[in-house]
């Protein structure tokens, strides 16, 4: 079956099958060929608002099926349904970018994961043969650089900010042939820490629960590699002088749970003097750009700029409420009054007019997410 045939299938199979489809799309999918790009867009509010069941294709069991669930860092957590062969697909794909990033069967893997390291083993106990070696997620800042140190990992894979917790460790002193970042936003700075620390540059893994693996950058490569034939991948302006695009994706796997035009939220740079335009930005989801009231944006990488690359800043995060003011908070390594002073500064320079505090972070406070989104805006209600 070539691509637009098994397209065509997929579009007339989820249609009937599906109860969101049915209601999304109306008449239109009764049609006899329907042409993808004239779909409606699928939205994280669509799959928030629908039930279970009808995202579900009629013709599977959900008592049958694994669940799964989105982490909710932007909002409500979505609760999905994944088939056996749908999970053995998203292997496969995370296996193929394990590859892209350097990794080679018996090497020593560190997986920085949510789920405790006893609970993997006893699901796959053929880890320990295969040199895997997981690592609690919210182990404290010392326990992780000792599994670290204890594994001497040729590859780490883990959330950026888990990456960042242990290049702070000056005790750290085995140095990987590979480190993937994944969950977060690599932006500049991180990636300057992560080289200095570990003197290895890092690949960047992007992907979602909902749709698994979409894409990776390997390291010291500009573009984004795609797996062939897994996606059909659409990019829609953003109507301004950006240069952005909005990421749409559709998963020709279909499934349980089918994704069709799924408006990801992200927002991409495509290289198009290359002939096939690819991916060479991840610039962070539509509710990472600040807003100006005046409509133009300010990039999350121009806080990074601002922020990020401040000596005596360990971390940040940026919140802008609904009334467009900006509150910045921030975790200091020494001289915290003159260090928050410059904060302020700088900040002020990248958001004026808009209103900016800065204030001194606490461990307890909108730092200590295992998922940090450094910059985020409210402006937005329906991004």
């Amino acid at each position: 079956m070539n691509a637009n045939s098994r397209l065509d299938h997929l579009l007339a199979d989820t249609f009937q099958h599906v109860p969101l489809y049915q209601r999304l799309w109306g008449r239109q999918g009764g049609q006899k060929r329907l042409a993808l790009g004239d779909l409606p867009l699928l939205t994280k509010a669509d799959l928030l608002t629908t039930p279970l069941g009808e995202r579900l294709d009629s013709r599977y069991d959900l008592g049958r099926l694994g669940r799964s669930s989105t982490s909710g860092s932007t909002g409500q957590p979505l609760e999905l349904a994944i088939d056996s062969w749908t999970k053995r697909r998203r292997q496969a794909r995370f296996l193929w970018a394990l590859w892209q990033a350097g990794y080679r069967p018996g090497q020593h893997l560190m997986l920085i994961s949510s789920r405790p390291a006893h609970a993997i083993h006893r699901v796959s106990p053929w880890a320990r043969l295969a040199r895997w070696h997981y690592a609690d997620l919210y182990l404290g800042q010392e326990d992780l650089a000792a599994r670290y140190r204890q594994t001497r990992a040729d590859v780490v894979y883990g959330p950026l900010s888990s990456l960042l917790t242990l290049c702070e460790q000056r005790q750290v002193d085995h140095r990987p042939r590979a480190v993937i970042s994944t969950s977060e936003q690599l932006t500049p700075s991180a990636t300057q820490k992560i080289k200095a620390s570990l003197d290895v540059d890092v690949t960047d893994f992007f992907g979602m629960t909902e749709l698994g693996l979409v894409a990776c950058r390997p390291a010291g490569s500009p573009r984004y590699l795609v797996p062939k034939g897994a996606f059909i991948l659409e990019y829609l302006p953003c109507n301004d002088a950006s240069g952005l695009e909005r990421l749409v994706v559709t998963d020709l796997a279909g499934g349980a749970m089918p994704f069709i035009r799924y408006d990801t939220g992200d927002l991409v740079r495509r290289d198009h003097a290359h002939p096939e335009r690819p991916i060479v930005e991840l610039a962070g989801k539509q509710l990472d750009f600040l807003t100006r009231p005046d409509g133009t944006r300010i990039s999350p990488y121009q806080i990074d700029r601002a922020l990020g690359e401040l000596e005596g800043v360990r971390q940040y995060r940026v919140v802008q409420e609904a009334d467009y003011s900006i509150h910045a908070f921030v975790l200091v390594t020494s001289d915290a009054e003159n260090v928050l002073k410059a904060a302020a500064g700088r900040l002020r320079a990248v958001c004026a007019p808009l209103e900016v505090s800065v204030a001194l972070d606490t461990p307890a406070g909108p730092l200590t997410s295992h998922k940090a989104r450094p910059v985020q805006s409210r402006v937005r209600s329906d991004s």
